[in-house]
């Protein structure tokens, strides 16, 4: 585009692309323009500008501001692939019957789902950044989770990745319940987070101590041959 077409250079070429969101590169072509012009067009987006007597440089400059729009076209497009990817785990986490909580390296609340809310009864506004043990760990437990999430920050390692493992967890009322629990590590260890998968077990565990009760009370009453 030459910087000095009556009603419609470069300056104006550039802002209507602009508007457009348009990824077409512009290379400015002008006799002479001044730091300030040069600059302006640089702000407005243009891929180059070239002085009239030195167009030899032209390919080369074409050639490169093809490549840069390539790379900020892939760009563009791997940040809308991942803008869609935070909002379906966003929406599968928001819609997710379990509990879903993650913590940073610090035990800082980041995530906090609404069917954590309903199950430990916080407001997701009041637990994001504090100290997730504080809330949800029974007192009795908080020694030994410390001793365990120390080693696994120190040596990456820990017994309770990955797998489903059977717990007592606090509400915010003071009342403790058993759940079921799977936690994954996501992130560098330089800066980790955790995310856990909890479900409420109450009904389940109150289901299998009615059998037990059943069983023992038929083993009693169990004529004996």
């Amino acid at each position: 585009a030459d910087y000095a077409v009556p009603g419609f250079g470069a300056p104006e070429a550039l802002e209507l692309l602009r508007e457009r969101g348009s990824l077409v590169p512009v290379i400015v072509i002008t006799g002479s323009i001044t730091d300030e012009a040069a600059v302006e067009c640089m702000r407005l987006g243009a891929a180059d500008y070239l002085l009239k007597d030195r167009l030899a440089r032209l390919p080369e400059a074409v050639a490169q501001a093809m490549e840069n729009a390539r790379q900020q076209a892939e760009q563009e497009q791997a940040d809308r692939a991942l803008r869609e990817s935070e909002r379906l785990k966003d929406s599968i986490i928001r819609s997710s019957l379990d509990s879903i909580i993650t913590i940073d390296q610090e035990e800082r609340i980041t995530e906090f789902n609404p069917a954590a809310e309903q199950t430990f009864g916080f407001n997701r506004a009041d637990v994001i950044g504090k100290h997730m043990p504080d809330l949800i760990i029974p007192p009795a437990l908080r020694e030994a989770h410390r001793l365990g999430f120390e080693r696994l920050m120190a040596t990456g390692e820990g017994p309770i990745l990955g797998k489903r493992l059977e717990l007592t967890a606090l509400r915010q009322d003071g009342t403790e319940f058993p759940i079921e629990l799977t936690i994954t590590a996501t992130g560098s260890w330089q800066a980790p987070f955790f995310t856990a998968v909890i479900r409420d077990i109450s009904d389940r565990r109150a289901g299998e101590e009615r059998i037990r009760r059943v069983n023992r009370l038929y083993a009693v009453l169990r004529p004996v041959n």
